[in-house]
C-alpha cells in the first residue's frame, strides 16, 4: 500500500466535505481516512495504483496533455455534486495522479486556507504540466490551452474545447 498523512487545522476542512468524502466516497477522489487530533485533523492518504503527474519519467505527449486537462476539468465540473465545490480543489503536478494502465485521473483532496479560483488553478495546473518532460507539439498545444483559460470560458465551454482540439491533433496524427 502506498499511504501518506497530512495534519491540518481542523478548521480548514468543513464538516460537509468531510462527510461527503467518507459517505459518498468520490471515484475522483485518492481515497482518505481522517483522524481527530484536538484542534488538528491528521488526513490518511491511499494512492495505491497511482503515480503523482510530477512522478512519470516518460516524455508527455499531445494525447497524455489532453487527456490530463480533459480528466481535471471534468472532476471540477462534477465535483460539486458530492458538494467538494471546484474552489475547494488545488490542482498542481502534486495534487494530480494517474492510473496509466486504467486511464483513470484521480485528485488529492488537501483542503485549502482560503477559497481558489478553478480557472487559476487549471492555468497553475497547465504551468506546472510545462514543467516536465513534453514533446514539443504537447508544449505548443499546452500553451493554447492556457489561451482558452484566460479568456475566462465556462468549464463546459472549455471542455468542449479541449475535446475538439484533442480530437483534431489526433486525426491530424499529431500524438
Amino acid at each position: 500500500m502506498n499511504q501518506f498523512a497530512v495534519e491540518v487545522q481542523r478548521s480548514r476542512i468543513k464538516k460537509y466535505e468531510k462527510k461527503a468524502i467518507l459517505l459518498e466516497n468520490p471515484d475522483f477522489l485518492i481515497p482518505m481516512n481522517f483522524i481527530e487530533l484536538g484542534e488538528k485533523e491528521r488526513i490518511l492518504y491511499d494512492y495505491s495504483g497511482f503515480t503523482l503527474i510530477c512522478g512519470l519519467t516518460h516524455c508527455l505527449t499531445v494525447r497524455d496533455v489532453f487527456d490530463f486537462v480533459e480528466d481535471v476539468i471534468k472532476i471540477l465540473r462534477i465535483s460539486a455534486e458530492f458538494l467538494i465545490f471546484p474552489e475547494r480543489l488545488h490542482l498542481t503536478k502534486e495534487t494530480v495522479y494517474v492510473d496509466s494502465m486504467r486511464k483513470k485521473t484521480k485528485l488529492l483532496f488537501l483542503p485549502p486556507e482560503q477559497d481558489v479560483k478553478p480557472l487559476e488553478e487549471l492555468l497553475q495546473f497547465i504551468n506546472d504540466l510545462q514543467t516536465l518532460y513534453l514533446t514539443k507539439e504537447a508544449m505548443e498545444y499546452a500553451e493554447l490551452l492556457k489561451e482558452y483559460i484566460c479568456a475566462n470560458l465556462a468549464l463546459p465551454e472549455l471542455q468542449s474545447k479541449v475535446i475538439m482540439m484533442k480530437r483534431d491533433a489526433l486525426l491530424c496524427g499529431i500524438h
